[in-house]
């Protein structure tokens, strides 16, 4: 009876840990999110630092470019 005991006690560690992994994850991460619309482009930030030196520099720093279409405004 011991034995499932103790069994029982690791997964729960182990599940915990995972769980506490993944929170640090998305806490580090955050909930910002920002678009700047600029010369016919769309910016997204997740940064509010990087957002605030782009709307004052115009330069973006680190960046991922993905091509294609905007989404079409809403009315």
């Amino acid at each position: 009876m011991q034995t499932h005991t103790l069994r029982m006690a690791r997964r729960a560690i182990i599940a915990l840990t995972l769980v506490l992994a993944g929170w640090s994850t998305a806490a580090a991460q955050g909930m910002y999110y920002k678009e700047i619309r600029k010369d016919d482009r769309i910016y997204v930030f997740n940064n509010a630092e990087e957002a605030a030196r782009f709307e004052k520099s115009g330069e973006m720093g680190r960046s991922i470019t993905k091509l294609g279409p905007a989404p079409t405004a809403r009315p």
